[in-house]
């Protein structure tokens, strides 16, 4: 499988997660909408009230929003923090250990080898 393939894998997998991340919602939605219609004791005589769905289902989509839009915001430093979240550490040349040179020789090479600039 040579690169453009792999890229259209990949584009084919990100339709597929938007795909079942706006599933996820949908699902969620109906799923708050349910529990309020208990909690104000209407569901066994309503099962369908468009006001509270609209109010269900904008108060869920204004906190998915602002949930992605903190960890775009978190995340917008770069690699790095997800790096530290999950226990990196920083490796510098001079201060490596035998491990720590020879993952740093494998990304030198892997930068080199996509074209990409390898600054430390």
């Amino acid at each position: 499988m040579n690169f453009f393939e792999h890229q259209d894998r990949a584009r084919q997998n990100t339709q597929q997660l938007i795909g079942l991340f706006s599933l996820s919602i949908a699902v969620m939605i109906m799923a708050i909408y349910i529990a309020a219609l208990f909690l104000f004791r209407m569901a066994p005589r309503v099962w369908w009230h468009p006001g509270i769905f609209l109010y269900v289902a904008g108060i869920t989509i204004i906190a998915i929003a602002v949930g992605s839009l903190y960890k775009i915001a978190y995340l917008r430093e770069g690699g790095s923090v997800i790096a530290q979240e999950l226990g990196g550490r920083l490796l510098l040349p001079d201060t490596a250990d035998e491990q720590g040179r020879q993952l740093l020789n494998i990304v030198e090479e892997m930068a080199i080898a996509s074209g990409k600039l390898f600054h430390i």
